[in-house]
């Protein structure tokens, strides 16, 4: 299973409640969410979602809610890896419900990265979320991040590679 890297994981935090609708059930999500108590966010939007089955944004934002809880927990890999199947399935629901929504696409395509599907349909995900907005911030991080892996952990193994070290180089600039 792949991990994804602790700055992916807190953009995907920073970037939860770009979308959260004003006086709604996700101000109770987002106080949950600013005091770190995951498992509680995730209560309340499995209550959101049992009142309305079609609020893509509850399905959303439980997804991240799983995710932000993985991440702050640490928990063993096979719970790791049933939370990221459990997270994949609402944020492909929610993806459903909203099919151009660049956001939950993005997030659709970082949830299949964590390692339950692949990196080529995650990235192709994220290419898509890219096309519904090319301004997404989010979306070109997580990408750029995709692109750059390969490069990192050839300089990583070996510092003297100096053509993986110019080509990271040239994703940096």
């Amino acid at each position: 299973m792949r991990i994804l890297p602790r700055t992916a994981c807190f953009v995907l935090l920073l970037s939860f409640f770009q979308t959260a609708q004003a006086s709604s059930p996700f101000d109770t999500v987002r106080v949950l969410f600013e005091q770190y108590h995951f498992p509680e966010a995730e209560t309340a939007l499995r209550e959101v979602i049992k009142a309305e089955p079609t609020n893509a944004a509850a399905y959303h934002y439980l997804a991240r809610a799983i995710l932000a809880r993985m991440t702050h927990e640490r928990p063993t890999k096979e719970e790791a890896e049933a939370r990221a199947k459990d997270a994949l399935q609402w944020i492909a629901r929610a993806t459903e419900l909203e099919p151009n929504n660049a956001a939950y696409r993005r997030d659709f395509g970082m949830s299949q990265i964590t390692g339950v599907t692949s990196l080529k349909k995650g990235r192709k995900t994220i290419e898509q979320a890219l096309v519904l907005d090319p301004k997404d911030a989010d979306a070109h991080e997580f990408l750029a991040l995709l692109y750059s892996a390969p490069w990192i952990m050839a300089v990583t193994l070996d510092p003297t590679n100096h053509w993986a070290a110019s080509d990271l180089a040239k994703l940096k600039s």
